[in-house]
């Protein structure tokens, strides 16, 4: 299995997974790039584009919280910087993220390939599923009538 496949999301309900709408948080990552990291239900774990094409019928894109948008960012990028690499490598890049708050050099050019071959712009898959709009109003979310 290649560091991009270990990053696909776990199919548990191939099924379900299909025919539920996939819900993705706009995430901004260091380089200001925004990617899109979804979930579906009967998929464990964030979808990858190709995934996205096949399991997301429709998106309803949510804003991220700034708390759950900046774990998400690091989980977007610790896991791309450590797709492949023995457990002893890995606890080694999470070890130095967690000191220096940041990616060893050599791992973070990583991160930032795989980010870009895995997760979606919205631009990438504008056309391709239907995006539903998401309102925030008083403080509250919900589906916008408008598709």
């Amino acid at each position: 299995m290649g560091a991009e496949e270990e990053l696909d999301g776990i199919v548990v309900n191939e099924e379900v997974a299909k025919r539920s709408p996939c819900k993705c948080y706009v995430v901004t990552m260091p380089d200001g790039r925004e990617v899109l990291l979804c979930y579906s239900k009967g998929i464990i774990g964030t979808l990858t584009k190709e995934q996205i094409k096949i399991y997301c019928p429709q998106i309803i894109k949510l804003p991220a919280p700034k708390k759950l948008a900046e774990r998400l960012r690091k989980f977007a990028e610790i896991a791309a910087a450590t797709a492949g690499l023995p457990l002893k490598e890995r606890f080694a890049i999470i070890s130095y993220y967690l000191k220096k708050k940041k990616l060893p050099p050599e791992s973070e050019k990583k991160a930032k390939e795989i980010i870009e071959k895995l997760f979606p712009t919205e631009f990438e898959i504008r056309g391709k599923v239907e995006l539903i709009p998401v309102v925030e109003e008083h403080g509250e979310t919900s589906i916008s009538s408008e598709s």
